[in-house]
């Protein structure tokens, strides 16, 4: 179309700087295009990679940001010779770490038909999203703990139009550096610095310029898209403009407007490092009539006129030899009206299957026209000459009066209008036809006497109805609230009735900071030293190892892990009996690996990305080596990867990962891993990756699963789940394999905010097999096999980390297959405790003193 750019190509041309990015590129202004075209020569003062790591140093330092950027487009139209500025976009960014965050895109050029705007906010709890593609649509999910390049957008259709629109990149350098861990950039020393775009030559020095009274350094990159150019204040090392790389942006409007140059770059305005920014600037509220929504829908596209199916307006075009043609002139027979001009490219475009449509429509009854909207001043010769050069026998008539606009009501050409012989418009297309024979089909279903107005505007409310449908599904019922709110109340503490607790031990301050997840492992058959049992995450920088006795073996660092909090541990052995262990959490960036021997053997993945759902390593492998399995938030699905970080599938069907099981290898199922998500249902994943039937357990959204390991090889083994039917509201299930509920146990209300095992399989005091539930009040729940509650310990803090042992001797600490030992940690410490069964206890003690009797 001519007169109005596309809607696809107006969205991609408003968005594609909104998130310029750390690989995006750029345009300059006509002094420094001169400057940057000049050779690479030596400059005095510090080399350009110094400068572009104490800038980078200098952003990843601090804690938030508050600035304004102007994307301005510099151009010049084919014939006038003067340049021209015009601002482009308007973005607004406000940052404090690790989660706070407000970004704002809008596009305030007049050339741009139709303007687009998005909104980005975090306030540490919620991160919303809206967007002027997806009117009176909030996107709305959980807050990461930590914003990083990759989890910015977690919706996918914002993601994808992002990705479409944004040339390499992911956002503006300045917050991008700031997401930065600073032990990323901690240091001005160039050799260690991050790439700051990636693909781009490296960089060089330009000569200073003022910039805003602000003397600037000027460091120029090489990109296959042309020269990119940083100015960077010599005193501040602020970013205070980017000039971007000419041909890496398409610019529809360039071929619109008959610009013979057009180039762009962003100022940085009223920057700012460490500046207090209030709390409310972090908040998105939700209008009314506003919908708050768990993915975005695009609306379904405008509808038919209001005149379809109506007579039209009475017009007046007129033949080449200068007779006049009316709407009631042409009654009697349908009529086809193409609205064209001689400098419309798709309406050349389209000539040749309007001329295919035509001869084999001529001679069936049927009246076609091509309508010229020329101005009266282009000559009727002109006007044929070019229709019969594009191809086509079709009649002409000029419309010199703008009859087509004020009576047709057209706006944009080519357009084709189908009258029936009452003068009715059945049919509009606005824009190319894509066959002859679409054409043709619509003009022999009005000879036929089809109503085809009646049949579009019914079939439209089909789709807005199946939209409306769509939408319903997608509203999120209640918004989530704040943490304070979300969190349960703790229970006071409260010691088990039928069960009986004794404290063993628990760990020093000094020896554990930050108590975490844990787990319950035996080291002494997997081919190393350790006899440790217990190791529990420090802080998410380290993992302490302990014994059953209280004291510490061993310590082991997470090489370069930026995460400061939560993590969970997986451990697995290989079929030559050697210990491996994973650590990871849940919004992390990276999982790591380490052997029998506590080496560090792999941090995956490399690449950024939205967060980490959930990772397990899996004995199941055909090289005695264990594999790794990650599930991603974002749309990433799940990866697999051997030891050595090689991906060896990729299962890209789930959004957001809350769990991958690993289900144990025997003759019953198919399945080899179970993987729930934010769908509520069960994605079963063979050992290549292949996805088979979803299993929904009743009606139920559920979030976990487990299987007792003492009943894995049974025909349908009894499965545990975790199951949330609202905010605050979990439930523990009992179902079988293929979904059928059996039983239901209530938790108390709350959300959790730790990362401690909701359910796990356990062996109760006496060796029947039972599961343990943790809740977020604090307090954990033994259930049988059944589901009958067994007994409760309210521990009177929030759980990080929760395990049960027992049927073994260690030291000081005695398991006669009566007992079990029960590790817990909290913020405070990890504590072990003997575990008996107060019935036993008693039928013992009756027991020896019928004996000493």
């Amino acid at each position: 179309m001519t007169q109005f750019s596309s809607l696809a190509t107006c969205r991609k041309y408003c968005a594609i700087l909104a998130l310029v990015t750390v690989a995006t590129a750029g345009c300059a202004d006509k002094n420094a295009t001169q400057a940057s075209n000049s050779s690479k020569k030596t400059l005095p003062g510090p080399a350009a990679k110094d400068i572009v790591a104490k800038m980078q140093a200098t952003y990843a330092a601090a804690d938030s940001l508050s600035v304004n950027a102007e994307t301005v487009q510099e151009y010049v139209v084919r014939g006038e010779g003067v340049e021209r500025e015009l601002p482009h976009e308007s973005i607004a960014i406000a940052y404090k770490r690790p989660n706070l965050l407000r970004f704002s895109y809008e596009t305030i050029s007049p050339l741009v038909p139709e303007p687009m705007s998005f909104e980005l906010v975090s306030n540490g709890t919620v991160l919303r999203a809206a967007a002027s593609l997806f009117p009176n649509q909030i996107y709305e999910t959980v807050a990461p703990l930590r914003l990083t390049a990759g989890n910015l957008a977690p919706e996918p259709q914002l993601r994808e139009a992002l990705a479409d629109n944004l040339p390499g990149g992911e956002m503006h350098p300045p917050l991008a550096m700031l997401l930065s861990s600073k032990r990323e950039v901690s240091e001005p020393a160039t050799e260690n610095a991050p790439p700051l775009f990636e693909g781009d030559s490296k960089p060089y020095r330009l000569g200073l310029e003022e910039l805003n009274d602000r003397e600037c350094y000027r460091v120029a990159y090489d990109t296959a898209a042309g020269k990119r150019v940083l100015w960077i204040d010599t005193e501040t090392y602020y970013l205070h403009r980017m000039e971007l790389p000419s041909e890496s942006i398409n610019d529809p409007l360039a071929t619109r407007y008959d610009l013979t140059q057009s180039s762009f770059w962003i100022d940085y305005l009223n920057q700012v490092l460490d500046v207090p920014i209030k709390r409310n600037a972090f908040e998105r509220e939700v209008p009314e009539g506003t919908r708050l929504v768990s993915q975005f829908l695009l609306p379904p596209p405008p509808g038919p006129p209001e005149f379809l199916g109506e007579e039209v307006d009475d017009f007046e075009f007129v033949t080449l030899d200068g007779k006049k043609v009316t709407r009631d002139d042409l009654k009697g027979k349908p009529a086809l009206l193409d609205i064209w001009f001689t400098s419309c490219p798709p309406c050349k475009q389209q000539t040749p299957v309007l001329e295919k449509a035509y001869q084999q429509l001529k001679d069936e009854g049927v009246a076609m026209y091509a309508v010229s909207t020329d101005r009266p001043e282009v000559s009727n010769e002109k006007v044929e000459s070019t229709l019969r050069n594009w191809g086509t026998e079709m009649p002409v008539l000029r419309d010199t009066t703008d009859s087509a606009y004020k009576n047709l009501k057209v706006r944009v050409t080519p357009t084709t209008l189908l009258l029936d012989k009452e003068g009715r418009l059945q049919y509009i297309r606005i824009g190319l036809h894509r066959t002859a024979d679409e054409l043709v089909s619509v003009v022999k279903a009005t000879l036929d006497g089809d109503n085809l107005a009646e049949k579009e505007r019914d079939a439209y409310q089909v789709t807005l109805n199946d939209y409306q449908k769509r939408l319903e599904s997608v509203t999120i019922d209640k918004k989530l609230v704040d943490v304070e709110v979300m969190r349960a109340e703790i229970a006071k503490r409260k010691l088990p009735e039928e069960l009986v607790l004794t404290e063993l031990w628990s760990s020093k301050k000094e020896d554990l900071e930050r108590p975490g997840n844990l787990s319950v492992v035996d080291f002494s058959n997997s081919g190393g030293d350790q006899q440790g049992h217990v190791l529990v995450l420090d802080g998410g920088q380290e993992v302490v190892e302990f014994g059953l006795d209280g004291e510490v073996v061993a310590r082991h660092e997470l090489p370069d892990n930026t995460e400061q909090a939560g993590g969970f541990l997986r451990t697995t052995v290989d079929a030559q009996q050697r210990r491996w262990t994973l650590v990871g959490g849940v919004g992390w960036q990276k999982t790591h690996l380490f052997n029998n021997q506590w080496e560090h053997v792999l941090a995956f993945p490399t690449q950024r990305h939205p967060g980490i759902g959930d990772a397990i390593l899996t004995s199941q492998a055909e090289d005695d080596q264990p594999t790794l399995l990650v599930g991603y938030w974002g749309g990433l699905g799940v990866q697999a990867a051997d030891i050595r970080g090689k991906r060896l599938w990729t299962e890209r069907s789930l959004e957001q990962v809350v769990q991958i099981a690993e289900l144990p290898e025997t003759g019953h199922n198919h399945a080899h891993y179970w993987c729930t998500s934010d769908r509520g249902n069960i994605l079963p994943l063979d050992l290549d990756g292949k996805r088979g039937e979803p299993v929904q357990v009743a009606e139920h959204s559920l979030m976990y699963v487990a299987l007792h390991p003492d009943h894995a090889a049974e025909a349908d083994p009894p499965m545990c789940g975790l199951v949330v039917d609202d905010l605050n509201k979990y439930r523990v299930i009992g179902f079988t394999a293929k979904g059928e509920e059996l039983w239901t146990y209530d938790l108390p209300p709350g959300e959790y905010a730790q990362q401690v095992s909701r359910i796990q399989p356990v062996s109760l005091p006496g060796g029947k097999p039972g599961w343990l539930a943790a809740a977020a009040d604090g307090s954990m729940h033994w259930l049988t096999l059944e589901g009958q509650l067994v007994d409760t310990f309210s521990y009177g803090e929030e759980l990080t980390g929760l395990a049960m042992a027992g049927g073994r001797t260690q030291g000081d600490v005695t398991n006669d297959g009566d007992s079990a030992i029960l590790l817990v940690s909290c913020s405070k410490s990890l504590t072990a405790w003997k575990v008996q069964s107060a019935a036993q206890i008693n039928a013992k003690q009756e027991k020896e003193g019928a004996e000493k009797e």
